[in-house]
């Protein structure tokens, strides 16, 4: 079977024109100061990017981070894609530079990745531009974007069934190796949901494609060898990771209630084909982003769900086109499948047996909100398209297209003079937004609606012009159409910011760090509040998180924070509970358990109470509200280290959080263990004194008069190790979440460092495997030669 060359593929002008618009779309984070900040971005992604940069700067491995949750492993967490490419970026560039092209080249990569494969598949060059276009410029890859570690492992979707393709269609093992070579990527990405969905495509196209020169049961046993050379090869990433799950909520699953929280309400349907039909994204009001009040938070999981009329059309419409010539009918209905099972199981609760499916069927669980199963339907409603405009503008032949083009059109026609009657509209916005928003609603439903029609009556004309008279140029322009149609409706997803605002030290920072030393801050929660804005625009929003360190925003200003929201529930499970609890309390009742925690810093808009000796005003802050944010120190600070001579026994974590809130917790006195401790203790002079303090390893010279425990307000993590003099000593689970070691009376050096046996096994299977990998293209080289020579 002949097929057009890659080398070839990469020279064509339609690859480039693809590229280009890449660059000119996002002209404006790339090249006139602004920068991509919204929500995820600029909260965790931006700052783990420049902590990784910061850290192989100054020579040390990217294993810990000190900042984040009272310290969590930083490899381990794929989320921050440490062993991904892209780092590179950040040691070479400004971190907000670095971080523009890295988001901007991913969305171009999407957009080449689909069109390489659309080419492949025999599919002309003006048509794979279709393709790439839908899959990198719909509502679901633009609002990924957002949810940055998404977008990065979006283009190995089409990637990988490339070169999968190529390697059952041709049995070279180079095509197996880059097959390899792109689900370790994806993986090192992060987004393991889309991890799994390229595996199951991949799986799925195995079976159902034809490939006569091998048999179904080869092709079977050889996808089954690719899933364990991408685990095998990953290990170094997945080992670590599945070490740290071990430890936090998701090893015990997550609850049904938490799990189907962003579900795709049935009410956003229309704007699958309706550009604007959610308001304005970028605003933080309600009045003007309809849709806020129908999803279960503030902001619903991805911002824009739009493909348009004309993608979902041609994609149900290839059900009756003749594709043969391209692919197999069994592999387009295979897509079409994927399609519809991605709409479908992405409305979740709202599904009569969702609930039954999510308790049966383990998986669905790992994809925690169901609103991702959409994720399922992007590589189908990109290439089904493209195939179908392939087909019928060679053919020129059915009647069947044109007639249901014309009939959608018709009915297109009818919604927008139907939504120019005041009752209509208001009907309309009372069913799918909830209530009547007005006459913007009203305004905004016309103007989508108008740009649904404008876009599908074009394509309805152009493809009826072609089947009475071919014309090169048509193919140009229906491509034209996508793109503008895609294009004009995610220009508005994505927000920009002045860098300025972004990169600037707030003012809380410099008094923050001027008297935390090597404590802890608590950001105390906060409610919404009123703030003084010029405008609904959500850079206001972000901007008075950004001045008050709301969240764990400290963290992005390398301040060590605690007892703060865990956003991927993947914090070690005893210090979420009791981060839980803290955020429950009264300042009195919390105050032991911050000091517990190292915490020395205090965060917040509400007064302390005036009874309340160990929290003391340090400063207290304007800010863009009315309301002025105070900064306390906690005066029982008794560092991150110190020794106690009595401690108390309990039989698990339970119990050590109900020791901990008893009336009389001193941890400066007590320490709370869950193991038995056979080596008596009692209370004389000692003292513990820092010696060094890097990011994975700290020392000590400790000195007691008396066998004591020495109390790290560090959490007990597996990788962690003490020595007492270089003698490794057993680590004690103390305070609920927290470590200690026993010390018998005497002058010691004590070493606390971070070297996790997961990371070692890891890298080698990895290593093991990419040698195996690498030997098989090898030999089979190697055999060839002989071969050809003998």
């Amino acid at each position: 079977m002949s097929r057009i060359s890659i080398r070839r593929i990469l020279v064509e002008k339609e690859f480039w024109i693809l590229f280009l618009l890449g660059l000119i779309y996002f002209y404006r984070p790339l090249f006139f100061g602004e920068s991509f900040f919204f929500r995820d971005l600029y909260n965790y992604y931006l700052p783990h990017k420049e902590l990784v940069a910061d850290l192989i700067r100054h020579h040390h491995l990217p294993l810990w981070d000190p900042y984040f949750q009272g310290g969590q492993p930083f490899l381990a967490n794929v989320d921050n894609a440490v062993l991904y490419p892209s780092t590179v970026l950040y040691l070479i560039l400004p971190s907000l530079t670095a971080f523009n092209w890295d988001i901007v080249l991913h969305v171009i990569f999407c957009s080449a990745a689909m069109y390489l494969l659309a080419r492949i598949l025999g599919i002309r060059p003006i048509f794979s531009v279709i393709a790439g276009l839908i899959f990198a410029y719909s509502g679901i890859a633009l609002s990924s974007i957002n949810l940055f570690l998404r977008l990065r492992s979006l283009p190995y979707v089409p990637l990988l069934l490339l070169f999968w393709h190529l390697y059952l269609m041709e049995q070279r093992k180079k095509w197996f190796i880059l097959a390899v070579a792109s689900g370790v990527l994806q993986i090192f990405a992060g987004g393991g949901e889309i991890s799994i969905i390229t595996i199951l495509i991949a799986g799925g196209w195995t079976l159902f494609f034809e490939y006569s020169q091998i048999t179904l049961f080869k092709r079977v046993a050889k996808f089954l060898l690719l899933f364990v050379f991408i685990i095998g090869c990953s290990a170094i990433q997945l080992i670590p990771m599945a070490e740290m799950v071990a430890q936090s909520q998701r090893d015990r699953g997550i609850k049904y209630e938490k799990a189907v929280t962003w579900s795709l309400n049935p009410k956003r349907l229309p704007e699958f084909f309706l550009p604007e039909y959610n308001g304005q994204v970028n605003s933080l009001s309600h009045k003007e982003y309809w849709i806020q009040k129908i999803e279960d938070t503030r902001y619903p999981y991805f911002l824009n769900i739009y493909w348009g009329c004309l993608a979902i059309i041609l994609t149900l419409a290839s059900s009756i086109a003749d594709t043969k010539k391209l692919i197999p009918g069994a592999i387009r209905f295979f897509l079409l499948f994927l399609f519809l099972f991605g709409v479908v199981f992405s409305f979740g609760r709202f599904l009569p047996f969702f609930r039954v499916l999510f308790e049966t069927a383990p998986f669905l669980s790992l994809f925690r909100y169901p609103i991702k199963f959409l994720y399922v339907s992007v590589l189908p409603v990109s290439l089904l398209p493209a195939l179908l405009c392939e087909s019928e503008f060679e053919s020129r032949h059915s009647r069947k297209l044109p007639t249901l083009l014309w009939v959608v059109s018709v009915g297109l026609t009818v919604l927008t003079i139907s939504l120019f009657i005041p009752d209509f509209s208001e009907r309309f916005q009372a069913v799918f937004y909830g209530e009547v928003k007005g006459i913007l609603a009203a305004q905004n439903l016309i103007h989508s609606s108008l740009h649904a029609l404008g876009i599908f009556a074009a394509a309805t004309i152009l493809i009826e012009l072609n089947r009475r008279k071919s014309n090169n140029r048509l193919d140009w322009l229906i491509a034209g159409i996508f793109g503008i149609d895609l294009l004009l409706a995610g220009y508005n997803i994505n927000a920009f910011a002045p860098r300025e605002i972004l990169s600037y030290q707030p003012a809380v920072v410099p008094i923050v760090k001027k008297e935390i030393e090597h404590g802890r801050l608590f950001r105390n929660p906060t409610a919404l509040m009123k703030l003084n804005a010029p405008s609904d625009d959500i850079i206001w929003g972000q901007q008075w998180d950004h001045e008050t360190l709301n969240h764990f925003f400290g963290a992005n200003f390398q301040i060590p924070v605690i007892y703060h929201e865990d956003i991927y529930d993947l914090e070690q499970r005893d210090l979420r509970k009791l981060a839980d609890t803290v955020q429950s309390l009264t300042w009195a009742r919390r105050m032991p358990l911050l000091t517990a925690g190292g915490v020395k810093m205090i965060i917040t808009e509400e007064t302390a109470p005036a009874s309340l000796s160990e929290m003391r005003l340090f400063a207290s802050i304007a800010t863009s509200n009315a309301v002025p944010t105070n900064v306390y120190v906690n005066e029982k600070f008794a560092g991150r280290v110190w020794i106690v001579g009595e401690t108390k026994i309990t039989n698990d974590s339970e119990d050590a959080l109900k020791a901990m809130l008893a009336p009389d917790f001193d941890p400066t006195k007590t320490v709370i263990l869950e193991n038995k401790l056979l080596e008596p203790t009692s209370s004389c002079k000692a003292k513990a004194d820092l010696v060094e303090d890097e990011f994975s390893r700290s020392s000590y010279e400790v000195e007691t008069g008396c066998n004591a425990v020495l109390v790290f307000a560090e959490p007990d993590l597996p990788g962690w190790h003490i020595t007492l003099n270089g003698n490794p000593q057993k680590i004690l689970h103390a305070n609920t979440a927290f470590s200690a070691i026993f010390v018998p009376a005497g002058k010691y050096h004590v070493e606390r460092f971070y070297q996790p046996r997961s990371v070692l096994i890891g890298a080698g299977v990895s290593t093991l495997f990419v040698v195996l990998l690498i030997c098989v293209g090898y030999v089979s080289r190697l055999l060839r030669f002989f071969e050809y020579n003998v």
